[in-house]
């Protein structure tokens, strides 16, 4: 009888611990399904938070170089070409390919991220930095000039821009055919 209760105890104590070892793996498993659902929407939380952190530290780098050396006002314009260029990508990313609209905004927050802290590290750590950092924005905006003055031209001379004569000139018959 002794023999027959400790058979029926070390039984019981088999099932128990083999109801127990199922439990835990249903609760892990749980936890698995849990994390596998919500990774989609914790990685876009991560993409999201990401872009943000490097419009940060973007408009933050472009404060701190340019502080000292101008006025508030083309500094104001620096950032809001930052911001420009950031919505810009945003929409792009929107407008062609929704698709890898997540990765794209985890992207574009890289370079910009990865932008800002080079110029950062660039403007400690190099001696010519104050020329080019006072340099590079009116060597950018006559860039940005002449592509857009070619461009207009070369659509102007291919007919798919038509010339525009103002009003006081129209109304004098004067040449303006150049």
């Amino acid at each position: 009888m002794l023999i027959n209760l400790i058979t029926n105890l070390t039984t019981l104590i088999i099932k128990v611990f083999i109801t127990l070892v199922q439990f835990l793996i249903v609760v892990v498993l749980g936890f698995v399904a849990t994390v596998l659902l919500a990774l989609p929407w914790v990685m876009r939380t991560v993409s999201l938070a990401v872009w943000f952190v490097a419009i940060f530290m973007g408009l933050s780098s472009i404060q701190m170089i340019y502080t000292p050396i101008s006025d508030a006002i083309p500094m104001y314009s620096l950032q809001f070409a930052l911001i420009l260029i950031a919505v810009a990508w945003m929409m792009s990313l929107m407008l062609n390919n929704i698709k890898h609209f997540w990765g794209g905004l985890l992207a574009g927050g890289l370079v910009i991220g990865g932008c800002a802290m080079g110029a950062n590290w660039i403007s400690v750590h190099w001696r010519y930095a104050d020329l080019v950092f006072h340099t590079f924005p009116p060597v950018l905006f006559c860039i940005l000039l002449f592509h857009e003055t070619i461009h207009l031209r070369s659509m102007r001379q291919d007919g798919q821009l038509e010339t525009l004569v103002p009003s006081v000139l129209k109304s004098k018959g004067g040449d303006v055919s150049r």
